[in-house]
């Protein structure tokens, strides 16, 4: 299984790709793409709006709802889908900013 990486630094900005929660149980949650990640580690998540995005930062780390928490992957999924979004930029910081919180 290969690193899932949606937010990287480039030289001329930062480059974010979202994806978009479809559904969890317990702390297993699967995005509309397929990916399925397991959050680890402590904080609670509580309710999921329509379509809110999440931010996968590296490989142990993940954004939901302006908080960053600990994850394991258990599967990713489609790397072109309608629901993953690539911000670049200026855009890309407001993203990150509204998604990771302050």
């Amino acid at each position: 299984m290969g690193l899932l990486l949606s937010c990287s630094g480039l030289v001329h900005g930062l480059e974010v790709t979202t994806l978009e929660y479809e559904s969890n149980s317990d702390d297993i949650y699967k995005m509309k793409d397929g990916t399925v990640f397991e959050k680890t580690g402590y904080g609670y998540i509580g309710y999921f709006g329509y379509n809110p995005d999440v931010i996968f930062l590296d490989d142990r780390t993940v954004c939901m709802r302006g908080e960053i928490y600990s994850y394991r992957m258990q599967k990713e999924g489609a790397h072109y889908h309608y629901s993953r979004k690539t911000y670049f930029g200026r855009e890309a910081y407001a993203k990150l900013r509204k998604t990771c919180g302050d």
